[in-house]
């Protein structure tokens, strides 16, 4: 249960240099996933992906991410999907109340695929603020198992969280900044760059991850180079504008974020990304053909095999009988 007093909170946020109100937001984002991650029936079933997982397990609050977006791994069988997930709905629901946290119901969100929790909190700052958790369902499989991350949290004991591997987690951002090419997508992929997380050992893996997430969450057949050319066009237009005050209140106090270097980073990895596509026949038959599966795309029979059984893409082949 969230523990933090409003003294702690300003001590803290003088500590790391952020805004108060934006860190008070993220320690209650980490107190429901400390609850997830200690509850006996949901700790196995939901993995923690996104902005939040990246900032967190990663780059220790380098950005403050402010919504909290899971998977559920739980089961691949569609029926036991359905029932776990009246159960965790009932639970999440149940620990917000105990945390005084309001279920907006106008603004929650369910397809078939997702859920959109909105919650309404009393912040200690005497402002009204909200947090969001997001759970998709059809993304049940992932290339490489789950792994257990460790968020430092300041002044209390550290919480350990299951979380995407890192090559499913940032492949998956990746695909997050072609589609949408938001500013914050900017900010992590060219943290992802600076700090050389996925380094040149791990390129032709995090490529082949890359190109998975791309097909899987296309709507029809695209062209690579087109789609990465539509992102740097958008991109290109952050460059020379003022940094957005929604991103900036995440960031630390002092921070002057460099658009143009970011854009210029990313770009730089695209085009290296696609030159290495092109040259790679298999790659370019996986692609052709999705989603009907004609090469491997990893060598590997483990992932391949995962790839084949995939929810997404038995859907997607289901759509073209």
């Amino acid at each position: 249960m969230f523990s933090y007093t409003k003294k702690e909170i300003v001590m803290l946020a003088q500590e790391l240099n952020v805004q108060k109100q934006t860190l008070e937001k993220v320690l209650r984002l980490i107190d429901v996933l400390d609850f997830i991650n200690t509850d006996k029936y949901l700790k196995e079933k939901l993995a923690l992906k996104g902005g939040t997982a990246i900032n967190l397990t990663f780059y220790n609050y380098l950005r403050l991410s402010v919504d909290i977006d899971l998977d559920y791994i739980g089961s691949i069988d569609r029926e036991q999907m359905i029932i776990d997930r009246g159960l965790i709905e009932t639970k999440l629901l149940n620990y917000m109340q105990e945390s005084n946290m309001q279920y907006r119901n106008d603004k929650t969100k369910k397809t078939h695929a997702l859920d959109s929790f909105v919650f309404n909190y009393s912040s200690m700052f005497n402002a009204k603020d909200m947090v969001k958790v997001e759970i998709n369902y059809m993304n049940r499989v992932h290339l490489f198992d789950c792994e257990k991350r460790r968020i430092t949290l300041p002044a209390k004991n550290d919480i350990e969280v299951l979380t995407l591997n890192k090559f499913d987690l940032f492949s998956s951002k990746m695909t997050a900044l072609i589609y949408r090419t938001t500013i914050r997508d900017v900010y992590d992929i060219n943290n992802m760059i600076k700090n050389r997380t996925i380094n040149n050992d791990g390129f032709i893996l995090f490529k082949k991850c890359f190109i998975f997430y791309l097909l899987l969450s296309s709507e029809n057949k695209i062209d690579m180079k087109t789609l990465f050319e539509k992102c740097k066009k958008r991109m290109n237009a952050f460059i020379g504008k003022r940094v957005p005050q929604y991103l900036t209140a995440t960031l630390k106090l002092n921070e002057k974020f460099d658009i143009n270097t970011a854009v210029n980073n990313i770009s730089i990895l695209l085009d290296t990304i696609i030159e290495s596509i092109i040259n790679d026949d298999d790659e370019m038959a996986f692609i052709k053909s999705f989603p009907n599966i004609s090469v491997q795309l990893f060598e590997n029979d483990l992932i391949d095999e995962k790839i084949k059984n995939h929810p997404m893409i038995n859907w997607k082949q289901s759509l073209l009988k």
